[in-house]
């Protein structure tokens, strides 16, 4: 029986999330399978010679340890206690021959083995996203337990919705480094090797990763996926241009519009809001308004003044709003003064996180 090879899955590819069904096969309906079958091959890496049972997925053959995957797949379990039929009644090399469960992907099977008999490759190095999809697909069709947590936690880190998302300036950067403030620190670039920038993932990508989220009860990483939505011009763009491609339900969309007017409006009241100096940290800089008596006021019509307000209104989260004004304007404020500033931001943007709670699409 010819198939042919499905491309590996892409994170942000939504075709990839969800392959396209095929028709059932019966067992009595499947060709026989011999070794010298002209479409069928042995799987280079997972062929092991000691094995004693072999596996089909798709047109490749895999020589496994029948105990292994009895041990960690529930779904071999049970076709090896003869729960479910899926033996072929043919033998390879002596040992019984078992289809894996129509749907399952090849690359993802692959993804599944890989982790189960050499654990180490993900310890040192977790899974990327795409790999990680890859072997949530496959340990929930197989009922693999160890494979669905390692999976799920890894891909509730990448979305994470623990924490708000941070701003990735190098200002921003300088300043949550409490160690390298002084009052008259002199804003640097941090090496950018050290502090690398990841930029947000497309609409695309988190609509996807919505429906997959959902498909496979992955609640976790639904609030980060819902706010990079949120906080995604060509997302609305898009929306706006044609709805029918956006496939989510009218009820999320209707969440992201609230959500999105109350987080801009708490931004634009929190932008132009400057904390009270704390004295007790000395504000040293010549040049600096701590106690300036006009300051708030001064520092209020800076920020109103630089056009940034606005900008940063589409991404409250992770819009750095100092980085945004000028050299001269920082210079007009020391170290201090800049580092409440952003302290303040910071609380503020904990709050708003908090508040998407309800805001948000949950579901």
């Amino acid at each position: 029986m010819s198939a042919t090879k499905r491309p590996r899955p892409n994170a942000i590819d939504t075709k990839s999330f969800y392959p396209s069904p095929k028709e059932p096969i019966s067992p009595s309906k499947r060709s026989p399978i011999t070794p010298t079958s002209r479409y069928v091959a042995k799987s280079v890496k997972f062929w092991y010679p000691d094995g004693n049972v072999v596996i089909r997925v798709e047109s490749t053959l895999f020589k496994l340890y029948r105990s292994r995957l009895a041990q960690y797949c529930r779904h071999f379990a049970n076709i090896f206690e003869g729960q479910d039929n899926g033996a072929s009644g043919t033998q390879i090399e002596g040992h019984p021959l078992y289809h894996a469960p129509e749907g399952l992907i090849l690359e993802d099977f692959e993804q599944l083995l890989t982790a189960l008999e050499t654990p180490l490759t993900f310890s040192a190095s977790p899974p990327t996203q795409s790999v990680a999809i890859s072997l949530l697909r496959a340990a929930h069709m197989l009922s693999c337990n160890i494979i669905l947590t390692l999976s799920k936690d890894r891909l509730c880190t990448i979305w994470d919705s623990r924490s708000p998302p941070r701003p990735h300036s190098s200002l921003a950067l300088l300043l949550s480094s409490t160690d390298q403030l002084c009052p008259t620190a002199r804003l640097s670039r941090p090496d950018p090797d050290s502090h690398p920038a990841s930029a947000p993932p497309t609409y695309a990508e988190a609509v996807s990763i919505v429906l997959f989220a959902r498909q496979y009860a992955l609640p976790g990483v639904l609030k980060r996926a819902f706010y990079e939505l949120l906080a995604s011009p060509p997302f609305w763009a898009a929306l706006v241009a044609d709805r029918r491609q956006i496939r989510l339900h009218e009820d999320d969309l209707l969440r992201l519009y609230n959500a999105r007017y109350v987080l801009q409006q708490a931004w634009r009241a929190a932008a132009p809001c400057v904390p009270d100096p704390d004295k007790k940290k000395g504000h040293a800089s010549p040049a600096c308004n701590a106690y300036f008596p006009g300051r708030t006021d001064a520092l209020r019509a800076m920020v109103l003044g630089s056009g940034l307000v606005e900008p940063g209104a589409v991404d409250p989260l992770r819009y750095d709003l100092l980085a945004g004004l000028g050299e001269e304007e920082r210079k007009k404020w020391c170290m201090w003064c800049l580092k409440d500033w952003e302290d303040a931001l910071g609380e503020k943007r904990k709050v708003w996180w908090r508040m998407l709670d309800n805001l948000l699409p949950s579901q």
